[in-house]
């Protein structure tokens, strides 16, 4: 849906990330109702292990998601460098996720495309969640049509290929 960009907060000294709307989606309302939805289920989350949104900016070039910049390795470039991980690693990641996935299903949010490329690591070591673009807010209507699968078909469960609107926590 996107593009995604590290750019430079000129007001406030720091590094972001910002998401663009892919200007090929821009004029179809679905594509800005998921873009946006996306940006909503984010900002409405506060947990350490999930990638925090700073704003929205909506102009003549384009609309952008202003988020948290994460230097560092997503699980997946992890996975190909060093191979499987030690049962510590992975039972230490598998908590921290878990725990940001637990505060995310508080606030209505089903993430539907939890993968290794999903999960970045900060300078720190700690694994991040990010890439709500096919999230699912339990408060507002769904932009997916009964019977359609969404996600990476690999990474997902067996009823989310079969119908991810009606998908839960």
């Amino acid at each position: 849906m996107g593009a995604v960009y590290q750019c430079l907060d000129r007001q406030l000294g720091r590094q972001v990330a910002m998401k663009r709307l892919l200007p090929k989606l821009s004029g179809k309302d679905w594509g800005v109702q998921r873009f946006m939805s996306e940006a909503r289920a984010v900002a409405s989350i506060s947990h350490q292990n999930v990638t925090q949104v700073f704003d929205i900016i909506d102009d003549a070039s384009g609309k952008y998601i202003v988020m948290e910049y994460v230097d560092g390795e997503t699980l997946a470039e992890r996975l190909a460098r060093q191979g499987k991980l030690s049962i510590r690693e992975s039972t230490r990641i598998m908590l921290q996720v878990g725990m940001a996935l637990d505060t995310v299903h508080g606030q209505g949010v089903v993430h539907r495309d939890i993968k290794p490329a999903n999960i970045m690591f900060t300078a720190s070591g700690a694994p991040k969640l990010l890439d709500f673009g096919i999230a699912q807010l339990f408060t507002q209507q769904d932009l997916t049509s009964t019977g359609t699968a969404m996600g990476t078909w690999v990474y997902a469960s067996p009823e989310q290929l079969q119908d991810a609107k009606h998908v839960d926590r």
